[in-house]
């Protein structure tokens, strides 16, 4: 007992390897030339990132080599008294990739040696990962706007609707969804999750391209090491070799360089432009090789892309993105590695994210003097030959800052004129640090001779803690309302809401700033165990997540006083009088807790079950069949729910101005529901005197106005303890074929589907009363024709609902629950050719059809208006087909090609309708669909870029690279986003002829189509 104490305990000391995806490793058999396995062999592996390890073959001849850099000179050798010495060069590793080599001995002297050559497998029998692996060389040869974001949507399923086009995109973000979208996408760097604190789906980071030695791209088929369903984009940064290595590179695209595929029929449907380059210059440095040959390395760079764009809304967009990168590597004992490493990547933008409301977009001045750091430090050793230990340390910030271009300083009035569409002033101003810490590794055991199968157990744990601060605040914490153009309040004495008409007539809102201070504690442990016997790979596993958020103390504005947006705005007196009905608060720590007093926590256990079959017994044609369930990530944003209620209080009035454009507090209205008659809500002497009770979630909301600067330490928003991560259920069927060396097809049959989803009620904790689907009431159907719409297609014929006054009655209370009747489902088939590099040219390409659907259930959704538009109705991109591809031709010559075709985005046909006939004044309008959703489809989205490089070789390893890379090589027009079609707002009167349609100016406008071809030149080299 006291024996398997010290076990357990030794094997609790080893952290996990999260998503263990940096390296790959070789493993194999030693035999003679009848294929009995030689004990007792030396195998030595050699290459040019490691230092020379050896390895005893045991009783079975196996041996293995683990943790491998990826790379393409991998030497193994083999030596036995009494054989011939073998030799076995050129192996291949990628990073998650196991390579098995049988290594067969001839009897004669040691002295004598045979070189053998053979090929390296494509196919893989111990994994089930489906997905896209890109080399170096092949990150670098095809045509591509140098980001990983880019480059994810190479694999099978994944699919994005932005083409970013030669990098018009400016340098942002465009991460694509698979298989549904259904789970957080995972961001590793050698090995190590880095996923934003805070926006969890997001990188913290950007990344040198050149820094890069692969990208391996899953998509499905995951191992217990990987926490979620999502995407996972692993990214393995290049190290330090035997020999001293430098490399470089320059880019340039020119406004000179592109082309314009404007025309006047583009301008007339309302597009004000494209993304236009102005000038790209990309460029760095890289320099690598050996502290001690054998021993210890190093591998620097350092690069910056300098990017300035013309938005499509004409405004000037520029983001500079600096990278620093460090590693160091050792081997001081054949069997340990030992890694520091350290990256910095500085954003400085302006222009970011523009749109119609805020073409002028936003600047990102920088949080960190060097960037968004990620550090990690990580240790591996092999224990003589079947036990394998591994621990990291990490840390990581995505943090940055946000500002309105039109107002860096925040200190103007942010104005939402509802005419034009858009603002003008101030906007929102984020702050917002996102500090993540890590420990983590995993303990490998082998037993190659457990009942004549070959055993692989692995057990390992992580520590998370995820930081989140986000201070995302209008200045002021103040936003006007200007040129209403749907009706309002009554003007006219009849009861019912008018336009209105003086332009003197505004909307003031003030609120509790956005302050939100929130974290994650999480940890997870994991168990997998892979036997192999005969021609079978069978691989169970257990993963085990928690993750509890809590709030951090912080203090919390309301009306700011030092702002100018507050002192322009109001009379001294008036930002007095406001401070008083509400005023700032300070929140502070608060642990997660569910509604019966538990501490809160996603608590998910996930099993892994995979089977793989070698068909033809040559390893070169497998079925494989997995099973998987995954919970998902928790950011440290699910700790709003916690903020103490009041936190976000509200406050709404109308402000008739008198023309000196300064609100006074005689000048701000509200109005009584039951018929919209406006009254002051101040007196004279600046008491106030509104309507507390009738005013309620219209003109305030979410504090109590009775002791405004108390906060409720029981939160507004309670959650039930079994409403916790939602669950993907993953069920997969593969079969690969290596069809001639180097290349291999595969097809791959794809179900998921998410479930323990969270439904939120209203909540009146005086009765005790949830407000579920009993509470609505139905309002009929749509007119069946409307002026100015037309036919209202399926709307006619289908209810829609609002919600009884009991429902609508004041509570800021909610409570969560879990969801069982609510899921989303995907199918989907690929179909997939990988040709790596050689013989002059490599293949990498897929077609994928799929659906993915959302499915509410009996009790799924509370509002059932729209269930027959939404409910089954597949939401996927239905179809899309890929293909990259080079060829070298002769004179060093390359010519390389990426084309992507898939069915573009959907879009939806709806109108708003108000019905001033319900009887409920807060609940009469609805959205309603006219047709199905999505039943609609923009056109094709078709792409095709193409490169042209000329190698030049400098003595034996020196290579410079000349080439010219066109980006939609055609120049199409392709629409990639029109707004939905929402037509506009109706309002219904008990007097038919009062009826109005208000039309939506921006309903289908062509906001975006593909940017136009534009060429890059560009030089790299390599010694």
């Amino acid at each position: 007992m006291r024996k398997l104490w010290i076990v357990f305990l030794v094997l609790l000391a080893a952290w996990p390897l999260v998503a263990q995806v940096r390296s790959g490793s070789i493993y194999g058999k030693v035999v003679d030339s009848s294929g009995e396995a030689l004990p007792g062999a030396t195998v030595t592996l050699t290459g040019f990132l490691t230092g020379a390890v050896s390895f005893i073959t045991t009783e079975e001849g196996i041996f293995r080599f683990l943790s491998l850099a990826p790379a393409k000179d991998y030497s193994l050798k083999a030596e036995l008294q009494g054989f011939k010495t073998t030799t076995r060069g050129n192996i291949i590793i990628i990073a998650g990739g196991n390579v098995k080599i049988i290594l067969t001995l001839e009897q004669g002297a040691l002295s004598e040696e045979i070189t053998v050559t053979a090929s390296n497998p494509v196919v893989d029998a111990k994994k089930t990962l489906v997905g896209v692996a890109l080399s170096q060389e092949a990150l670098q040869s095809l045509p591509s706007a140098r980001d990983p974001f880019n480059i994810m949507k190479m694999a099978p399923g994944a699919g994005t609707y932005t083409e970013d086009v030669g990098g018009s995109e400016g340098g942002q973000a465009i991460v694509p969804l698979a298989r549904g979208g259904f789970s957080t996408t995972l961001w590793v760097m050698d090995g190590m999750v880095i996923n934003d604190a805070f926006y969890i789906g997001c990188q913290p980071t950007y990344f040198d391209f050149d820094s890069l030695d692969e990208i391996n791209v899953t998509v499905g088929g995951a191992d217990v090491t990987a926490q979620t369903g999502g995407i996972a984009l692993n990214l393995v940064t290049r190290r330090g070799g035997n020999r001293i290595s430098l490399g470089g590179r320059f880019y340039l695209t020119d406004a000179k360089f592109q082309a314009n595929n404007m025309t006047q029929a583009l301008r007339d449907e309302g597009l004000a432009g494209t993304n236009r380059i102005n000038v790209i210059r990309d460029y760095g440095f890289n320099l690598g090789g050996p502290l001690v040959k054998d021993k210890a390395w190093f591998f620097g760079s350092y690069s910056v892309q300098d990017i300035q764009n013309i938005s499509r809304y004409n405004m000037p967009s520029k983001t500079l993105l600096e990278t620093f990168l460090a590693k160091l590597n050792f081997q001081i004992v054949p069997n340990n590695r030992l890694e520091f490493f350290a990256e910095g990547n500085r954003k400085l933008k302006s222009g970011t994210d523009p749109d119609t409301y805020n073409p002028e977009g936003f600047d990102r001045p920088g949080l960190m003097r060097f960037g968004y750091p990620v550090v990690r430090i990580q240790d591996e050793h092999m224990f003589g030959d079947n036990m394998f230990a591994s621990l990291k340390f990490g840390y990581w910030d995505g943090g940055y800052i946000e500002v309105p271009s039109r107002d860096p300083e925040g200190q103007l009035l942010a104005i939402n004129d509802l005419k034009q569409k858009r603002g003008f002033g101030g906007y929102l101003t984020e702050t917002s640090p996102h500090p993540a810490y890590q420990v983590a590794g995993s303990l490998s055991y082998f037993n190659d001779k457990l009942f004549g199968l070959s055993q692989e157990l692995k057990l390992g744990f992580e520590l998370m803690y995820r930081e989140g601060t986000e201070e995302y605040n209008y200045p002021g914490n103040l936003q006007l309302e200007r040129n209403f153009v749907d009706p309002t309040a009554d003007f006219t004495g009849d009861g019912y809401p008018d336009i209105p008409t003086d332009s003197n007539f505004y909307g003031l809102r003030l609120a509790r700033g956005v302050y939100e201070y929130q974290a994650v504690n999480a940890w997870a442990g994991y168990f997998s165990d892979t036997l192999t016997f005969g021609r079978f790979n069978a691989i169970l596993g257990i993963r085990y997540d928690q993750q509890s958020p809590k709030v951090i103390p912080g203090a919390v504005l309301a009306i700011d006083r030092a702002n100018k947006a507050t002192t322009s705005t109001f009379t001294p007196q008036t930002i007095d009088l406001l401070d008083g009905l509400l005023p700032g608060v300070q929140i502070p720590e608060v642990k997660g807790t569910a509604a019966d007093g538990s501490l809160y926590s996603w608590r998910v256990w996930s099993p892994r079950i995979s089977l793989n079959y070698d068909i033809t017994g040559d390893g070169k044609t497998l079925a494989k069949v997995a099973f998987s369930q995954y919970g998902n990530m928790m950011g440290a944003d699910e700790a709003y729910r916690w903020r103490p209620g009041g936190y976000n209080g509200f406050l709404y009035f109308y402000w008739q101005d008198n023309g000196d454009y300064k609100a006074d507090f005689s000048e701000l209205y509200w109005y009584t529901l039951n018929n919209y008659h406006l009254y002051r809500v101040f007196d004279d002497a600046g008491n106030f005197i509104g309507n507390w009770n009738d005013a309620a979630d219209t003109f305030w909301g979410n504090y109590d106005y009775t002791n405004p600067q108390q906060l409720d330490k029981t939160t507004y928003n309670r959650i039930d303890a079994n409403a916790g991560s939602p669950r993907t259920t993953e069920l997969m069927f593969t079969l690969e074929r290596e069809i001639f060396v180097d290349a291999g097809v595969q097809i791959n049959l794809v179900y998921r589907k998410n479930d323990r989803t969270k439904l939120t009620y209203k909540y009146f904790p005086g009765t005790n009363t949830f407000i579920d689907q009993s509470y609505y009431i139905s309002a009929g159907t749509a007119p069946a024709s409307i002026p100015g719409v037309g036919d209202t297609g399926k709307a006619k014929d289908n209810q829609w609902y609002y919600r009884n006054e009991q429902a609508t009655a004041y509570s800021p209370y909610t409570w969560t629950k879990n969801n069982p009747d609510y899921y989303s489902d995907y199918w989907g088939i690929d179909l997939v050719f990988n040709k790596r590099l050689s013989h002059k040219w490599m293949l990498n390409s897929s077609f994928t059809y799929q659906s993915a659907a959302a499915n509410w259930g009996k009790t799924g959704v509370l509002d059932q208006t729209n269930r027959w538009a939404i409910d089954g109705v597949n939401n996927a991109m239905l179809w899309m087909f890929k293909i990259a591809g080079l060829y070298q031709l002769p004179f060093d010559i390359n010519l390389s090609a990426n084309f992507i075709a898939h069915q573009n985005r959907r879009i939806n046909k709806t109108i708003n309708i108000t019905d001033y006939r319900l009887p409920n004044p807060k609940s009469r309008s609805a959205t309603l669909y006219l047709d199905p959703a999505g039943s609609e489809t923009l056109p094709t989205m078709v792409n095709m870029s193409v490169r042209l490089e000329k190698m030049l070789k400098i003595m034996e390893t020196g290579r410079i690279y000349l080439m010219a890379d066109v980006f939609n090589a055609f120049n199409l027009t392709v629409a990639e986003n029109r707004n939905n079609k929402t037509l506009g707002n109706y309002y219904i009167y008990p007097d038919p002829a009062q009826n109005q349609f208000v039309p939506n100016i921006t309903s289908y406008q062509l906001t975006k189509i593909l940017n136009p071809l534009v060429a890059r030149f560009g030089v790299r080299f390599q010694f």
